[in-house]
């Protein structure tokens, strides 16, 4: 028994010492595993600080303004310039007994003619300082007074028709779409006050709806269109690729705002009433505006 014991304590042992370089092994590829670790962070660290720095470096080189550009020195005139050929002409050299003399005294006074030569290209220089500097706009969008929303549409090449445009397709509009109703209604009111007011204010107004009845509906839509445009002329908003114009139908005391959406394409500026809009005038508005600035004459000047 006591060979036995002998026998396994031995073995024990023997399996201790072979696992203790296996343990020790195991520990240096854990510590080597954690060395290559800290050194690949430490790696990427440096990388990152290396990227931020060249960020803020161009950061700030696109903060500096750019240098002014020298403008060349102007020229001189013929006689200036024979002038200065004149004054800055060569003088002879000296005689070949002084050459080893004049080398010594270049060279004792070397410093001296350095200082004149440089005061001399500091003069020369000074002739081509600017007096102004050239600013430009840092941030890239220009100087426009444009919306930022139209700006950038018309980067993408949506551009907003020009308010030119809609004359035309608001006079078509007005003599075709809206001047029919507008007839029947100036025609109603007319009968109206023919029939409510005084003798002299009634027979005014039967004189407008003889003189409305007996002239052309084409003739007089275009006289209605220039009085309004002339009194009422339309006012523009732009929101990034569309224009929108807005046009008092009636009066000043009684107005009737109506807008207008405008948009180009390839075929050309189109406008369109608001789906929102209302065309509900105040006829009886329209008809007082008129006689307060002079009645039929007011609306014959205006054509």
């Amino acid at each position: 028994s006591i060979s036995l014991t002998s026998q396994r304590l031995a073995q024990s042992a023997a399996r201790q010492q072979c696992a203790e370089p296996s343990a020790a092994a195991a520990m240096a590829d854990v510590m080597d595993q954690i060395r290559a670790d800290a050194k690949k962070r430490g790696e990427e660290r440096e990388r990152r600080e290396r990227e931020m720095k060249q960020q803020q470096n161009s950061f700030l080189d696109m903060d500096r303004k750019p240098a002014p550009d020298r403008k060349p020195a102007p020229s001189p005139s013929p006689g200036a310039a024979s002038s200065t050929a004149l004054a800055t002409a060569p003088s002879p050299p000296p005689p070949r007994e002084a050459a080893g003399a004049s080398g010594a005294r270049g060279a004792v006074g070397g410093p001296a003619d350095g200082a004149r030569s440089s005061e001399t290209s500091t003069q020369g220089d000074s002739s081509l300082i600017e007096s102004t500097s050239i600013e430009l706009p840092m941030c890239g969008c220009g100087t426009s007074n444009e919306p930022l929303g139209t700006t950038l549409f018309g980067l993408a090449g949506m551009h907003p028709p020009p308010p030119g445009s809609f004359d035309g397709e608001f006079k078509r509009w007005f003599e075709e779409d809206h001047f029919p109703a507008m007839s029947q209604s100036l025609q109603k009111e007319l009968v109206t006050r023919a029939q409510s007011k005084g003798f002299f204010s009634g027979l005014s107004s039967q004189v407008k709806k003889v003189v409305m009845a007996n002239t052309d509906v084409r003739l007089q839509a275009e006289v209605w269109h220039a009085y309004f445009a002339l009194h009422n002329p339309p006012a523009f908003s732009t929101y990034g690729c569309l224009r929108l114009a807005t046009v008092n139908l009636g009066s000043v005391a009684h107005p009737c705002w109506t807008k207008f959406i405008g948009y180009q394409n390839r075929e050309g500026s189109h406008w369109s009433i608001s789906p929102f809009a209302s065309v509900d005038v105040d006829i009886s508005g329209v008809l007082d505006e008129l006689d307060g600035r002079g009645g039929m004459s007011a609306l014959l000047s205006a054509a």
